[in-house]
């Protein structure tokens, strides 16, 4: 008997994500049909998906109703390299030759903490013994990128979006829980002749364009302040407007910098600007970002820059 399979499910293109409990389970419900409308023994069909790294897959039983072939694959416990997910080929087969196939795409939970091996530890400072945490899964995944590369940046999961703090963490730059998705505001100001728009203003930021975003952003405070303070001898009586730039040097910073900087407020441009903070000023036009989806196609995560 002449005849083909249809693979109904999951479709072409279909996106899945593991689970975001501890075991992390991502779950194929499989489903064909036979073109010409005949059956088959079940025993003769079978379904398949190709390997996610190293997570745990286990093909259940193939059954039979109103025409349908069914079978449900599960992969438990996240594999290990943000490599191992992305697209996948699932396929039916009968008496072992394939015979329809479809590319899923395969996700991980942004917001999760379920990576292989992934349990709580202690972090800097040692004085705060009672504090344990694990990094989420956005951290330990796309530390594994380019991205990551000359902006490294520790974990801190204790902030509204990303943030630097040089007395806790003397010059240590590192990224807390992240907005995502992030909407850079945009905004125009104007002082000692010069215009400046923030390049990225008014974009919208997923996933891994976020950390991108955020650990460059983390990265300039840290080199800023390792530039003006020389590691870790921040001084405030040499910072008495308390904007983190040294008094002496806010009067010689370029207007294409923020500058000047009035050394006597930490309000140089007025309480109408969107930043009160000179430091941040400064930052902003330093080490533009790109536009957002630059890393779509390394980004597997959900939501992220690509799946959105």
């Amino acid at each position: 008997m002449d005849f083909d399979i249809e693979l109904i499910s999951p479709g072409d293109g279909h996106k899945v994500v593991y689970s975001s409990d501890p075991n992390g389970v991502l779950t194929l419900n499989c489903s064909a049909s036979l073109t010409c409308g005949h059956t088959v023994d079940p025993n003769l069909i079978s379904f398949d998906c190709e390997a996610i790294g190293n997570s745990v897959k286990d093909v259940g039983p193939v059954t039979f109703e109103n025409g349908i072939y069914s079978c449900i694959i599960t992969f438990t416990t996240l594999p290990e390299e943000i490599t191992d997910f992305g697209p996948k080929t699932v396929s039916v087969k009968y008496n072992g030759v394939v015979k329809d196939s479809n590319q899923i795409e395969v996700y991980f939970p942004f917001e999760a903490t379920n990576w292989p091996g992934a349990v709580p530890v202690q972090p800097p400072p040692a004085n705060f013994p009672d504090i344990r945490w694990a990094e989420k899964n956005w951290y330990f995944y796309y530390k594994q990128t380019p991205v990551f590369a000359g902006y490294e940046c520790a974990y801190y999961p204790f902030q509204s979006g990303s943030h630097y703090d040089p007395i806790t963490f003397p010059f240590q730059p590192y990224v807390g829980s992240l907005k995502n998705p992030h909407e850079v505001k945009p905004y125009t100001y104007t002082y000692s002749g010069t215009n400046y728009y923030r390049v990225d203003g008014g974009h919208t930021y997923w996933g891994l364009d976020v950390f991108s975003w955020a650990t460059k952003h983390e990265t300039r405070h840290s080199k800023n302040m390792q530039s003006w303070w020389e590691q870790s001898d921040y001084d405030p009586d040499d910072d008495n407007d308390e904007d983190f730039i040294p008094d002496a040097l806010e009067p010689y910073f370029l207007p294409s910098e923020g500058g000047p900087y009035d050394p006597n407020t930490n309000k140089t441009h007025g309480t109408d600007y969107i930043h009160f903070d000179p430091e941040h000023e400064l930052l902003f036009t330093q080490d533009p970002t790109g536009l957002p989806g630059g890393w779509a196609d390394i980004d597997w995560a959900f939501p992220g820059s690509r799946w959105h």
